[in-house]
Formats: C-alpha cells, sequence, structure tokens
C-alpha cells in the first residue's frame, strides 16, 4: 500500500540517493511490493509465490498467481476525454509535434519548480512493457506484469462521456500498437485489464496535507546487495555506481530503449545521468 501526491521539483533532486523523487501513490505502491519481493526472496527459502526459473537460475512468478493493483483515483496524466482512433494515428504520424498533445507522455504538474517525474498513467504503461521489478531486480528476477488495475470512481463523478474500462483501454492499446515486436525474449507487451470500482470509502480518499506521513528512508539498493544469490554476489566486492548496476540488466534496458524510441514515449525525458551516478558499497 502507498500514498502520496507530491514529487520533487527539479532543483530539489538528490544524486546520493537518499531521497525518492517521484511519491505519487502509485509510484510509493510499487516500491512497497518491490520491498516485498526483496524480503521474501532474502529469506533463504523458496517463496510460496516465486518460483524458479529455466532461466539462467532467477526467479519468476508461479503459474496461477497474479499481480493487481487498486488505485482510488484516476492516475494523472490520464485525459478526461481520449482522443478518437483517428486522432491518436494523426498525432502518431504527426512527428515531434505531438509531443505536446495529451496522449503523448507528460511530465507531472508542479507548483513553481518544474519536475523531471513522467506522469504516474505514462509509468503504468511504462509498467507494461519492462515490467514491475526495474532493472535491479531484473538481474534475478523475470519481468513481472499487472494483470488488472481498478480505478475508484471520483467522488464528484467522472466527466461526460467519459468511461474507466473503454477509454483508458483505447489509449493503452494505442500505446502499445505503436511499439516495436523486437523485445528480449523474457519481454513482452502485457497490457492488463482495467475496471472501474465505486466511490472509494472517506479513509482511503485523499486527506488533507497537515497528516503526519509515515516514511521509510532505506534504500533499495541496499535491499539488493543484501541478497545471497549467485547473481548478486557479482555486485558486493568492490564499489560500484547505482548506475553501472542498473546498466548490466541488458535486457532490461535494451526493452527500455526500445520503449523510448517508440513514437507515443519519444519525448520521455530520461533524469540527468548524475543523479543515479552515486557510488554504493556494501
Amino acid at each position: 500500500m502507498g500514498t502520496g501526491t507530491k514529487c520533487l521539483g527539479a532543483s530539489r533532486l538528490s544524486g546520493r540517493g537518499d531521497l525518492v523523487h517521484d511519491a505519487h501513490a502509485e509510484v510509493i505502491a510499487r516500491r512497497a511490493l518491490v520491498r516485498l519481493l526483496y524480503s521474501e526472496i532474502g529469506r533463504g527459502a523458496s517463496p510460496e509465490w516465486l518460483v524458479a526459473s529455466e532461466d539462467g537460475g532467477r526467479w519468476k512468478l508461479r503459474d496461477g498467481h497474479c499481480l493487481h493493483l487498486y488505485i482510488t483515483q484516476l492516475p494523472c496524466g490520464v485525459m478526461p476525454v481520449p482522443p478518437s482512433e483517428l486522432e491518436l494515428r494523426e498525432q502518431l504520424d504527426g512527428g515531434v509535434n505531438g509531443c505536446r498533445d495529451i496522449s503523448f507522455v507528460q511530465r507531472k504538474p508542479g507548483r513553481g519548480d518544474t519536475t523531471l517525474s513522467m506522469s504516474c498513467f505514462d509509468k503504468i504503461t511504462r509498467l507494461s512493457v519492462v515490467g514491475i521489478q526495474g532493472a535491479l531486480l531484473s538481474h534475478i528476477l523475470e519481468p513481472l506484469y499487472l494483470t488488472t488495475i481498478t480505478i475508484g470512481q471520483l467522488p464528484d463523478g467522472a466527466p461526460e462521456g467519459f468511461s474507466i474500462e473503454s477509454n483508458i483501454d483505447k489509449v493503452i492499446n494505442a500505446r502499445l500498437s505503436s511499439l516495436s515486436s523486437r523485445l528480449s525474449a523474457s519481454f513482452k507487451l502485457s497490457k492488463p485489464k482495467f475496471f472501474e470500482a465505486p466511490v472509494p470509502p472517506k479513509e482511503f480518499q485523499q486527506i488533507s496535507g497537515d497528516v503526519p506521513p509515515l516514511t521509510c528512508g532505506r534504500r533499495l539498493v541496499e535491499a539488493f546487495l543484501s541478497l545471497e544469490h549467485p547473481l548478486v554476489t557479482k555486485f558486493q566486492s568492490g564499489e560500484l555506481s547505482y548506475r553501472a548496476m542498473k546498466d548490466e540488466a541488458h535486457e532490461y534496458q535494451h526493452t527500455l530503449e526500445l520503449l523510448r524510441k517508440a513514437p507515443f514515449f519519444s519525448c520521455w525525458r530520461a533524469k540527468p545521468a548524475s543523479l543515479d551516478s552515486f557510488a554504493v558499497s556494501r
């Protein structure tokens, strides 16, 4: 579970790996799942919902198990009235000018200091290609994909003519259809099914900002390095940068590069390399 509505502006980003740059609820919930994965794999015993893969000693999700995401409101970046199929095609054929259109990737809204974080809807689309595990876990885990995403209705109701199940479905389909099929063997285009839920109870709706937050400052990279796994031990001697460890996940990085070259994602701006070039030692 995760809650949050904020992300740091560009001037506040840290190159030491000690701050979470994007603290929207969807991102925090994904980080919580990643922490669970590290905890389960780090116990030494085989997790009941993971099974050994035939792919070089990695883990994979056990058959019959699925991952589901519930969000209490529309993710940022979802357009109230998506463009028609014709408009989507015209934007795809329109080259770089299409980057200003709402069906392409968007930065998250910020007050004053511009953010470098892409919208949650853009990140959900990205997870449908590279998986939710991230680069580090790709060393020891096959890609994990969401099977369903359920979104709670807005308390004031949805805009006229808007349907979560059909409208978001249409945009996801258009985005994924623009990708190349030359993905690495472990990866695939995995479109989750979208469902609409009733308005969530008040205790699960957005609350005022004067409630003290609960935080956890431990870095995920430390959890990765603590694993007693043959595919991790090569990173446990000497000193490496966080960037170098992520770059070593070659299949993941190749798939991410294909994603960024696709028409819908050509405006995705990677954060400066200096932000994750900090040294990591065990």
